[in-house]
């Protein structure tokens, strides 16, 4: 004992908290929900598009299954990355990327005749558009998580292992 009545003989463990949180991760993370949302609104597009005879039954199926992908995807790394954990950004990196392959596909074959790229009632130049309106956001994402301040913050390690949980 001390002389202020303290008990001594167990050490006073001191966390290392990290300081500051990681704002590229935090925004990286909030686009890649907002695409993820995205995506999954075109899963309900490619029904949109089924029901107008604006596509095939083969590209409803694919465009299902990329959009719902790439959903799954960019909210799983999103959640993850906020957990801090590295998968999370290597997700939402795959998801950002796999989405602007997808777009510049689209587009260039849209432009081609080969594919359909408008929403109901829209047409072509408004699909362009629109993709426009997506690319910006899936590159903003890609950039903050590649950033290395984004990469710093998931290499941290979690302040809790290691340390026996307070009070025992």
């Amino acid at each position: 004992m001390d002389d202020r009545g303290q008990d001594t003989s167990y050490p006073d463990f001191e966390y290392d908290l990290p300081e500051e949180r990681s704002a590229t991760a935090f925004f990286a993370a909030a686009l890649a929900i907002v695409g993820g949302v995205w995506h999954l609104g075109g899963v309900a597009g490619n029904v949109l598009n089924l029901v107008e005879g604006r596509v095939s039954v083969f590209s409803l199926l694919v465009g299902f299954a990329l959009n719902l992908a790439l959903a799954a995807v960019l909210i799983c790394g999103a959640v993850l990355l906020l957990r801090q954990r590295r998968k999370g950004r290597t997700f939402v990196v795959a998801g950002a990327s796999a989405a602007l392959v997808l777009y510049a596909l689209t587009a260039t074959l849209s432009l081609m005749d080969l594919a359909f790229v408008g929403f109901v009632g829209v047409g072509l130049v408004g699909g362009l558009l629109a993709l426009l309106i997506v690319v910006v956001p899936a590159a903003i994402t890609l950039a903050l998580a590649l950033a290395p301040s984004t990469a710093r913050w998931v290499e941290e390690p979690d302040p809790c292992l290691g340390y026996p949980a307070h009070g025992w």
